[in-house]
């Protein structure tokens, strides 16, 4: 039995929460993405630690949004970036 590990590219999926004030006043959407940190390949400030080839993630290690922004519930027109 092995321990669990956080990698890069480890798949993220939850609920955002955002308070809007135009319709349809949903303030759940969600998120589709992927644990990510840039500042890891840069040398010498980055990380040398490998997991099967990716490299490591630790607690505080963002999350990227792969849309690239909030999936829109409703009218687009009503949705705020």
């Amino acid at each position: 039995m092995s321990l669990l590990a956080s990698t890069h590219f480890t798949p993220v999926v939850g609920l955002d929460t955002h308070f809007t004030t135009l319709p349809p006043f949903n303030p759940f959407q969600p998120f589709i993405g992927m644990v990510l940190d840039p500042m890891d390949y840069i040398p010498f400030i980055g990380t040398n630690v490998y997991i099967n080839g990716a490299k490591r993630a630790v607690s505080d290690t963002s999350g990227v949004l792969i849309t690239m922004f909030h999936i829109p519930e409703g009218f687009p027109i009503f949705h705020t970036i």
